[in-house]
């Protein structure tokens, strides 16, 4: 049935009580693991009386109906709901999706995450009754289907009944917000049905294989430890035994300190004389007891690069950059850059172990990986996920690079990863209208090579790969709110070589500065004298106006931050580095979101499923049927075509093309090394 993708006059409110079954480190609820299921739902049509399924064959044939039907699908945190009727044949793509938590979180700024149904009621000065005894038998880990029915079937229609009165108080607030926002709010919402298909689909992982290289890397890493343990051991006085895992001790290693050990003392009188056991088998032998003593270490790093650290006025710490740092100024076999080459190779391993192998293996179900994403956490709206953590697979890093290879196509398929070229420069371009920024991306113009030309002074035919490099970092570092002190300091440059780039920036991207400008004073008139106490004081808070706009020049939409206190003046103000980088990266991540939901509709007809979205990319996978060349070049000019759904969604008109590039492989390892 062909829906109207912004109609809310005919919904069903709905809630679920499932079993708790999957096993730790999975949420206990988990709607994707195998033997969970759905115990009791609860539901009211166009806010009628609510109606309770216990029966699997009723549920079924609700979920056929609501296929069918077209109807909006209401609920707190219906994500979790939609993925357990998906077992009873509910399909994703054929209903407005309307989630009562991100609503709540978009209409009061973003700033709490994943706010509870009392929560939400709250706000809206709605009775909620507050079932303890409940949520203490679901936090214990008893399920629904042990506790007694009608207990569970009054606790259920109580949900339902207060989400349903949330809904008509939201639909309320939206109905006087206009036309725009209510068009976004849709958007948003519908997005919410893309990524929980994508976690119902998961990514398909050998599991078998990665599980064995988890173990061999678990044995290296433990061989690693003990080698480099015993190697730095030698630069302590005895009995002292070096854990390279402690921060503190190879902080104390490196720059000096006191290393603390246990040892015996003896015990003597007020004179000075050692005490004796009088009776028993210690008979005559001098009482002991154990005391920790504070030994002195003079440190490795030589003073040469200790003199730097304090010219730079940089912490003498045992961080990723400080030993990077080390190996940059250390001569190149002293003991302090061996000793930094060694923790950071332990770490990457250890990176590699824990933050990758490990959850990977242990969140796979039947070879499946079913990340949840997350709507209501980041306070830019930019999605999130976990269980395990997918956000962080796209680099080409080594802690991260082995376990790509596992992520696998199924068999007769191909993965392709698409991904818009400089997304959020092209939104900064968009939102200040700055022809010169404009015109520089619409010609294609290498603008880092450009500006690398200008602040080393070179021409741009000379320019090298690491001066690109920096100017490129100087250039999105800057975008986010970075000054100069702090970009040279994660450079490693003089001060004045960034604040030249930052004069050069600005003086041709002069309605840049400007933008920047008038929206950190829009900000500031933004003030509410409402928020949590900080020393005593009420933090106000501040909303961070977004670049869509209606037509009266109102924004859609907002963020929420809480003031930063001046240190000289003691008065409160908003972030600027917020005010610059949250309306940049929440526009960029709304456009992937509403082309997620673009793709996802015009793609199910094509045998194409969308695995995965990583910031300005998303994942495919599709039939690997010698016509994936031709499938990849659709998907990407429907992805180029963002600026036509942009002006449908946002009624605006972007200057500038959005490119898209894409490859394809067998596995993600293949796919990034295109």
């Amino acid at each position: 049935m062909k829906i109207n993708w912004y109609d809310t006059e005919n919904y069903i409110v709905l809630d679920l009580e499932t079993t708790i079954k999957a096993p730790t480190p999975h949420f206990g609820a988990s709607p994707t693991y195998p033997s969970n299921k759905v115990v009791m739902m609860g539901f009211n049509e166009n806010d009628q009386e609510v109606i309770i399924y216990k029966n699997k064959k009723d549920i079924d044939d609700f979920c056929k109906k609501v296929n069918e039907s077209g109807v909006m699908l209401v609920g707190h945190n219906i994500a979790f709901d939609l993925l357990y009727l998906c077992k009873h044949g509910f399909e994703f793509g054929h209903n407005n999706i309307w989630d009562t938590m991100k609503f709540h979180y978009i209409q009061t700024g973003r700033l709490e995450s994943n706010p509870s149904l009392e929560r939400v009621a709250k706000h809206w000065r709605l009775p909620f009754r507050k079932d303890t005894e409940i949520k203490e038998r679901f936090k214990a880990g008893i399920g629904a289907d042990e506790i007694d029915e009608a207990l569970l079937s009054s606790y259920l229609k109580s949900d339902v009944d207060i989400t349903s009165k949330v809904f008509y108080k939201q639909k309320q607030y939206m109905g006087l917000q206009g036309h725009d926002f209510k068009t976004y709010t849709m958007e948003m919402m519908n997005a919410i049905g893309v990524t929980s298909d994508i976690t119902r689909l998961g990514l398909n992982f050998d599991a078998i294989a990665a599980k064995d290289m988890m173990t061999k890397d678990f044995q290296l890493l433990t061989s690693m430890e003990n080698v480099v343990a015993e190697r730095w051991e030698k630069e302590l006085p005895e009995p002292i035994l070096f854990n390279p895992n402690s921060s503190l001790q190879v902080e104390s290693l490196l720059w000096g300190g006191n290393f603390t050990i246990a040892t015996r003392e003896k015990i003597t009188d007020e004179n000075g004389v050692p005490m004796r056991f009088k009776t028993g088998e210690n008979k005559g032998k001098i009482k002991t007891k154990m005391v920790n003593k504070k030994v002195e270490v003079l440190g490795l790093v030589s003073e040469k690069t200790r003199n730097i650290f304090s010219d730079k006025k940089w912490e003498k710490k045992s961080g990723a950059d400080v030993l990077q740092h080390i190996i940059k100024y250390e001569d190149e076999n002293t003991k302090a850059s061996q000793l930094a080459k060694d923790i950071l190779s332990l770490r990457n391993l250890a990176k590699s172990h824990s933050t990758y192998f490990k959850p990977y293996v242990n969140f796979a179900v039947h070879d499946t990986i079913h990340p949840a994403y997350n709507h209501c956490v980041t306070q830019t709206g930019r999605l999130s996920s976990s269980k395990p953590n997918m956000q962080n697979i796209s680099g080409k890093e080594a802690s991260n690079g082995k376990i790509q290879k596992y992520l696998k196509a199924r068999e007769g398929k191909v993965l392709a990863e698409f991904d818009y070229a400089q997304l959020e420069i092209r939104v900064l371009a968009m939102a200040s209208k700055d022809n010169q920024l404009i015109e520089d991306i619409n010609s294609g113009m290498d603008m880092h090579t450009y500006f690398a030309s200008k602040i080393f002074n070179k021409p741009e035919a000379d320019i090298s790969k690491g001066e690109r490099k920096m100017a490129k970092g100087f250039s999105f570092q800057l975008q986010y709110g970075a000054g100069a002190k702090g970009i040279a300091k994660f450079w490693d440059v003089n001060q004045s070589l960034t604040q030249s780039f930052i004069q050069e920036y600005y003086e041709r991207y002069s309605q840049v500065k400007l933008w920047q400008s008038n929206l950190e004073k829009e900000t500031q008139e933004t003030l509410v004298h409402k928020g949590d106490l900080k020393d005593g004081k009420a933090v106000p808070r501040y909303f961070i106006p977004s670049i869509w706009r209606d037509k009266f020049g109102k924004p859609i939409t907002q963020y929420c931050i809480l003031g930063d206190i001046s240190g000289y003046t003691g008065n409160f103000y908003p972030s600027p580095t917020k005010c610059k980088n949250y309306p940049i990266q929440s526009a960029a991540s709304d456009i992937m979101l509403v082309m997620l939901n673009e793709l996802h509709n015009r793609c199910k007809n094509f045998d194409i499923q969308l695995l995965n979205t990583v910031h300005d990319s998303v994942l495919v996978e599709l039939p690997d049927n010698g016509e994936a060349g031709a499938m990849c070049e659709k998907i990407r000019i429907i992805m180029t075509q963002a600026p036509l759904v942009l002006h449908r969604v946002f009624n605006v008109q972007s200057p500038v093309e959005f490119p898209v590039d894409f490859a394809v492989g067998t596995t993600l390892e293949a796919v990034k090394s295109v």
